[in-house]
């Protein structure tokens, strides 16, 4: 009897640790399943779609992605805009509450003919950073703003914004690039007083400064002359270089 009695105190024990168990597991799953279902009812899926296909999405002022798209988001309020090359801005305010679909559609904007001219011929013409054909050249685009570069070689690039609202004309006048030239003056060409005060240096034959001029390309001519000695070059400089001019003396007997 007393081995039976101890049999049953065990399995007792047993029973009331499995009870325990399952009482503290159960509300824990509970608490989970009741968080899961607060979280799904603070967020919604946003459906946006559009009639022109991959046209850009944006939320609140963000980049989402491209229509067809679908994003999940808290619930709240939301402004949308569907943008796409060559169509008017498509925009929505959309008040989340649950799942809810937006179908974008777009309207083409007018388009108006942009006619660019240059002073240099054949130079390049870039719109918003796209190349488009050679000036002079015309070019049909939607009413907008837009960015327009005209290159040509051995040319600054011509820079400007034209707000295309009507058929407009754009000229550049293309102004050639410059090189750099440093004129330096020996410092035994000075004897007793500063080498500046003692030379005089000429570019093509005009008095000039020691030190760093902008001077067109081509070929120029540079002189140094101090009393009995002078110096004749010729360089040959091209546009977006630097040059850097020492002379050489020479005696020359008067």
């Amino acid at each position: 009897m007393q081995i039976t009695s101890m049999t049953v105190r065990r399995r007792t024990a047993g029973v009331f640790a499995l009870i325990l168990a399952i009482g503290v597991l159960f509300p824990t799953g509970l608490a989970a399943s009741q968080s899961g279902a607060r979280g799904a009812r603070h967020a919604g899926t946003l459906i946006v779609g559009s009639d022109v296909p991959y046209a850009a999405v944006w939320i609140d002022g963000q980049y989402t992605g491209m229509a067809p798209l679908s994003v999940q988001l808290p619930l709240g309020r939301y402004t949308v805009s569907v943008e796409a090359r060559g169509y008017q801005e498509f925009r929505q305010v959309v008040d989340l509450r649950a799942d809810t679909r937006i179908d974008a559609r777009l309207t083409s904007r007018p388009s108006h003919t942009l006619r660019v001219t240059a002073s240099v011929p054949s130079a390049r013409v870039y719109v918003n950073g796209e190349l488009r054909g050679v000036a002079p050249g015309s070019y049909t685009l939607p009413q907008g703003r837009y960015e327009v570069i005209v290159r040509a070689p051995g040319y600054e690039p011509f820079h400007g914004w034209i707000d295309m609202r009507s058929p407009s004309r754009f000229h550049a006048e293309l102004v050639p690039q410059q090189a750099t030239l440093t004129l330096d003056v020996p410092p035994a060409l000075g004897g007793n007083r500063p080498p500046q005060a003692a030379v005089r240096i000429e570019l093509n034959g005009r008095p000039v400064q020691a030190g760093t001029l902008n001077v067109s390309p081509g070929l120029h001519r540079v002189r140094y002359s101090s009393g009995a000695f002078f110096v004749d070059q010729e360089i040959f400089v091209e546009a977006g270089r630097h040059y850097h001019v020492r002379p050489h003396l020479e005696l020359v007997v008067r």
